[in-house]
């Protein structure tokens, strides 16, 4: 996260002007991006700089790939958004001209994050091509059934559309929010008399999904047991449909294959520059001994090159270890007049854990077509 001064001073100023209005500075006629940013820094109270320091971080959280890709599948504000130069600027601009978008945008990254996640995640199969009806009385039975079953005291279910980053100029999908009331909780705080015990009760947030397209109700929920229960409630009443008995595999990787040299061809239409095994852990079938090695991208030796040299005719990748933890760095030629080259970090952890979410453009082309066409991912599996 950067500093509150740099993040003023690389401000867009009439951004930075409103930001400084909205929380009670006058900044006169001053346009000088710099003198601008200085001032607001020395001008602003404790309260106002722990303010600015709050709302920074909700923006630059936003900044990369995967929070801009959910900020553009807002239908109403996608075509400005674009409009706008630079991540920073586009994530401030919406910031500030709406606080329910740019929530909206953060309940999209919030679920795009965590599919695919055994704690977060689970996917069920519905019919395709479903009407998704979201009125009052809707929403109502589902709020009403969630007190029933679970004793939540406050409720609040907030419906999105959102574009299919896949096919932005398709069909929206329906997303709900769902925010309950959790079991009440003690903190300490600081009170004037020392420290005091305070009791709460968290905000608990579910995210629901449906992809008319794919026919799949997504649900991510950090109560596992409630997954099913939701994705039924949202089923039954808002797509009219009882929730069938299939639900949607999770991710399998094998890491077998990169024991050996391993090539990593890929199509030049891609765009895709270099690819490279960086590191790679073995261990026994207990796990109770573990080598990692590791090779820089940018060295001209392969990952099996160094160990091969390091130790020779004891090379422990022909014992008995297996892999179960690898890093593949994927680099992508310029694009869009950019000079420089992209490079993307895929981390897998066998069975089935990977850094990717598949939100990106990029990250579902190396999550559905390389990782495959590699030999790593494995048919998916419940």
């Amino acid at each position: 996260m950067p500093s509150l001064t740099r993040f003023l001073r690389s401000a867009q100023p009439q951004n930075l002007m409103q930001h400084a209005t909205r929380i009670g500075l006058d900044c006169g006629e001053a346009d000088d991006q710099s003198a601008l940013a200085d001032w607001v820094l020395s001008a602003c109270s404790p309260a106002q700089r722990e303010q600015l320091v709050a709302d920074m971080e909700k923006i630059m959280a936003m900044t990369d790939e995967i929070g801009q890709a959910a900020m553009l599948q807002l239908p109403d504000w996608r075509d400005q958004l674009l409009a706008i130069e630079g991540a920073q600027a586009r994530a401030h601009w919406l910031f500030l001209q709406s606080s329910d978008a740019f929530r909206h945008a953060e309940e999209i990254r919030y679920v795009d994050e965590h599919q695919n996640s055994r704690r977060m995640w689970a996917g069920f199969v519905v019919p395709t091509g479903l009407e998704v009806d979201i009125r009052e009385t809707q929403l109502q039975s589902i709020e009403a059934a969630v007190r029933g079953a679970f004793g939540a005291r406050r409720f609040h279910i907030e419906p999105i559309e959102r574009l299919q980053s896949q096919d932005p100029d398709g069909h929206p999908n329906i997303q709900l929010t769902i925010y309950s009331e959790d079991f009440p909780v003690d903190e300490l705080e600081f009170m004037d008399d020392g420290l005091r015990s305070r009791s709460r009760r968290p905000v608990r947030e579910t995210a629901i999904v449906y992809d008319a397209v794919s026919g799949t109700i997504e649900v991510i929920s950090k109560r596992q047991d409630l997954r099913r229960t939701f994705a039924a409630l949202f089923a039954q009443h808002c797509l009219g449909v009882e929730l069938s008995g299939e639900q949607l595999p999770f991710l399998v990787f094998d890491l077998m294959p990169l024991i050996d040299p391993h090539p990593f061809p890929t199509n030049p239409e891609d765009g895709i520059a270099k690819v490279k095994l960086t590191m790679l852990t073995l261990s026994p079938s207990d796990q109770r001994l573990i080598q990692q090695f590791q090779v820089k991208f940018d060295d001209p030796a392969t990952l099996h090159e160094l160990i091969r040299d390091q130790y020779g005719d004891t090379n422990p990748l022909d014992g008995d270890l297996y892999p179960w933890r690898a890093s593949i760095e994927v680099q992508f030629e310029p694009s869009n007049g950019s000079r420089r080259r992209k490079k993307i970090r895929v981390d897998l952890t066998k069975p089935n854990r990977c850094s990717l979410r598949g939100k990106t453009e990029r990250e579902r082309l190396i999550l559905d077509r390389y990782l495959r066409d590699w030999g790593v991912r494995l048919s998916d599996a419940a």
